[in-house]
């Protein structure tokens, strides 16, 4: 790896931002490097962020139907069957709110924080999430303090279920975050909720402060390390992937590919 890349190289980090490149170098040059706009977000995105602010209304303590019609008028770009898919979300939706509401009565908490943004420095210290220094840095849908003195950290996917190993850096990251942001806190534990799947919650492995910072510190150093590593070979990588890219009309690797299998 040149000397010139380091992991402070393209800073701040986030999970999506690793995650782009790598699934695809090309794709990360165009957003993060040449800082191209790309085409906009597809269906599943849309819906999705649509999904994440209503969840977020409705833990606020807003109706769901008022949570649904505040965030149709807050996106009013969506096409009417990606109004109705958001709209299928309803039960979902509260189905999620009464089991939280059910894990507070067993568990009691300081707060809950809904799309909580945090970040940290190169020395994992906690930061400002737009500082200068901001090394690592992501957006929380649901972030629990407990008064045992843990963290509960749960992300939306609104998407199919993938086995928990597959969200590992993500849920490792937000561990990260998580502590450093809230040092009295003695450990954290992360989840994925699947909000189309009858409120189906994975749960990750719970971390104490000392094991989190022992092993996820060097981890996530590691990490990043391999992931700059791909930015010595800045090509596009086909995969099924690529159909949801934002970048399909200005990659011409795709549409040579595109053109070949037409």
């Amino acid at each position: 790896m040149s000397k010139h890349l380091t992991i402070y190289t393209h800073q701040p980090w986030s999970p999506s931002k690793a995650g782009l490149l790598s699934q695809c170098t090309k794709a990360f040059e165009y957003r993060y490097i040449l800082k191209l706009k790309g085409t906009e977000s597809g269906t599943e995105s849309r819906v999705g962020t649509a999904v994440h602010r209503v969840q977020e209304l409705v833990l606020d303590g807003v109706d769901v139907r008022t949570a649904i019609d505040q965030t149709l008028e807050e996106t009013p770009f969506l096409t009417s069957g990606e109004i109705e898919s958001v709209r299928s979300f309803t039960s979902a939706v509260v189905k999620f709110k009464n089991k939280l509401d059910d894990f507070v009565m067993a568990h009691p908490v300081v707060a809950i924080y809904k799309e909580k943004k945090l970040a940290i420095d190169k020395d994992f210290k906690a930061c400002d999430y737009d500082s200068p220094d901001c090394f690592l840095r992501g957006n929380i849908d649901v972030l629990i303090v407990t008064q045992s003195g843990h963290l509960v950290i749960i992300d939306h996917k609104t998407g199919k279920i993938r086995s928990i190993d597959k969200h590992a850096n993500q849920l490792d990251i937000y561990t990260v975050l998580g502590l450093a942001n809230y040092p009295e806190a003695r450990g954290a534990q992360t989840a994925i909720h699947y909000v189309a799947y009858n409120t189906r919650i994975d749960w990750g492995p719970t971390r104490s402060r000392a094991k989190a910072e022992a092993l996820l510190h060097p981890y996530l150093n590691s990490y990043f390390t391999s992931q700059v590593t791909r930015l010595t070979d800045i090509k596009a990588t086909i995969t099924p992937l690529c159909k949801w890219c934002n970048f399909q009309t200005i990659c011409p690797d795709w549409l040579a590919y595109a053109k070949e299998t037409a």
